[in-house]
């Protein structure tokens, strides 16, 4: 293998790579990068058995060839040359080993015979869902922060593709998290020929995605299901993972149908004064609302043994007056996903979830489960 490439180029890409490699120290090999001619590119392989990364990058290409060696020293190398700035990188293997010459530097990384590296499962359907970046990174990044990080319940570690209740005339799905204290539903219309069955992502995986869409040109991005494996095909990047198995829990009984009192509050406001609230919290986080739709007030108490806060928001609203307690953390994290400049909360007494939303946006929802305090 021999090529010619921009460090620049190599090391934007690069940086990539290092956040799906941990460190193995039963399997050496999967602390590899591959590098690979291919489709007239340099192709860059990193796994660790879950999740797979593959980039194509364009290469002027003197002779094929393959072959893995260690990801962060090649990655160390390559930051540490990012004074010299449009250097071309000649990049070329010799015995299992990279050559890397540039003006006034040559080293070589000893590396090991591509065979070695482990086999990427290959997607064979065609059968693809195809959707706007834009549109899909704002989803996700709308619903990541609900996720648990569970090892006893795998299943609720993910991101749920919800597509057992889309509307075939309007054709959408749901995505879905939640850590069982909060929960979050983001609804997206798009197109497919045929309704793909339901699925679970691990949070990894789609963590690593929202931060590959910044770094393609592609406008939209292609999902591929086959074998319990799902491929997302970005143009030059490739990002592929097992699914989570298992059943993901019967959420939508959870979520409020109707409410005894619902208000509209300016979200900048309340987020502000939450923010406040928080410093005076208690160890386990707690706020009051207190809500009197009728006097279009919203009051949040917190105390601790460090002193005690009160503030005081006007809402619009109707229902009954409540008393109710979250998690601060639990609030702010929903109301930083709620688009517009006006929240919706709506509230069925002080021991049942309680629902927010955009007042201009009804695609997204976020339900927090209240605290119940002596």
């Amino acid at each position: 293998m021999k090529l010619v490439i921009l460090q620049e180029n190599l090391k934007k890409y690069l940086n990539l790579t290092e956040r799906i490699i941990g460190r193995n120290l039963t399997l050496p090999i999967l602390n590899n990068i591959l590098l690979t001619i291919e489709k007239n590119s340099l192709k860059l392989s990193v796994t660790d058995l879950e999740i797979t990364l593959e980039i194509w990058l364009p290469v002027k290409i003197e002779e094929n060839g393959s072959l893995t060696i260690p990801n962060k020293l090649l990655n160390n190398f390559i930051n540490q040359l990012s004074n010299i700035k449009d250097q071309k990188l000649i990049l070329e293997s010799k015995d299992d080993n990279l050559n890397i010459t540039l003006e006034n530097y040559s080293i070589t990384i000893n590396g090991m015979n591509a065979k070695d590296f482990p086999i990427i499962p290959k997607i064979k359907t065609n059968s693809a869902l195809e959707l706007d970046n834009s549109m899909f990174k704002l989803s996700l990044s709308q619903i990541l922060n609900s996720a648990a990080f569970s090892e006893i319940r795998p299943e609720i570690s993910g991101v749920f593709f919800n597509f057992t209740n889309s509307n075939e005339k309007i054709k959408n799905f749901k995505l879905v998290t939640t850590d069982t204290f909060r929960l979050a539903e983001k609804k997206i219309e798009c197109s497919f020929k045929e309704k793909p069955a339901s699925f679970i992502i691990p949070i990894k995986t789609i963590t690593e995605l929202v931060r590959l869409f910044d770094l393609t040109e592609k406008q939209t991005t292609k999902i591929y299901l086959d074998n319990n494996q799902v491929l997302f095909d970005l143009g030059n990047i490739h990002l592929s993972s097992r699914l989570i198995e298992g059943e993901y829990p019967n959420y939508e009984p959870i979520i409020p149908k109707k409410n005894q009192t619902k208000i509209i509050i300016d979200k900048n406001n309340l987020i502000n004064s939450v923010k406040i609230a928080s410093v005076f919290s208690s160890k386990i986080n707690d706020i009051k609302f207190k809500i009197n739709p009728n006097k279009e007030k919203m009051e949040i108490f917190t105390k601790s043994e460090y002193g005690e806060n009160k503030s005081e928001i006007n809402i619009k609203g109707q229902g009954e007056e409540v008393e109710i307690s979250f998690n601060h953390k639990y609030i702010l994290d929903g109301l930083s996903n709620i688009l517009g400049n006006e929240a919706v909360m709506e509230f069925q007494g002080s021991q049942n979830p309680a629902l927010l939303k955009s007042n201009s946006d009804d695609d997204y929802i976020y339900i927090a489960m209240p605290l119940r305090l002596n």
